[in-house]
């Protein structure tokens, strides 16, 4: 499986900035799903890479729940990993 450059810096930009104008919350979703799906990855895949339970991965990607900074900073470290 290739390995697909994602942009860390963005991701992490999630809510950044002096007003919180970074990305939307739907971005945010949509930003999730595509680079999963993209990885051919199970929630469950993602929530192992990226240290968060699938129930919080599932709800984050359906725009049920906002991430926190700690849910991000997992998510990009599982977007910037190899596949395990």
């Amino acid at each position: 499986m290739s390995r697909q450059k994602v942009d860390v810096p963005h991701l992490m930009s999630y809510r950044s900035g002096p007003y919180g104008d970074g990305m939307s919350d739907s971005a945010f979703s949509r930003f999730m799903r595509n680079s999963r799906e993209s990885r051919h990855w199970s929630l469950a895949d993602l929530s192992r890479q990226a240290g968060l339970s699938q129930s919080e991965v599932s709800r984050i990607e359906s725009g049920a729940r906002l991430p926190t900074m700690r849910h991000v900073k997992g998510l990009a470290e599982a977007f910037s990993s190899s596949p395990k």
